[in-house]
């Protein structure tokens, strides 16, 4: 993710996408499962800007806009962890259901409770 969110900073075209309900992101985030089981582009572990757009019903242009303030490398991918988890973080809850909406569904993919080795290496 680039610096300026580190630093607290976010573009005013992009406070819709950080400042949603998280029911909202968690409706947002199972579109994009099902995208990603539905089309086979990858295992979720990332978005594509493709997904990106579709996910979030964008215009090409409008979607290459804000994808690109994730994609600083300029891959055309993005970790699902970042974009979800911050989106989820940014939300208007309460910090335990941004938390274990980012424990559940982004880091525990076994569903049994804990990380195991595995999982926290793909955190790294």
């Amino acid at each position: 993710m680039g610096s300026q969110f580190s630093s607290g900073f976010v573009p005013s075209e992009l406070r819709q996408h950080v400042e949603r309900p998280l029911a909202r992101v968690k409706v947002l985030f199972d579109a994009f499962k099902r995208l990603c089981r539905d089309d086979f582009q990858n295992n979720g572990m990332f978005i594509t800007r493709d997904q990106f757009q579709r996910v979030f019903d964008m215009d090409v242009d409008e979607a290459h806009r804000h994808f690109g303030y994730w994609d600083r490398a300029r891959r055309g991918r993005v970790s699902s962890v970042e974009l979800w988890g911050a989106m989820a973080l940014c939300c208007a809850e309460r910090e335990e259901l941004k938390i274990n909406f980012c424990f559940s569904e982004l880091l525990d993919l076994d569903k049994d409770g804990a990380l195991n080795e595995v999982e926290l290496r793909l955190l790294l």
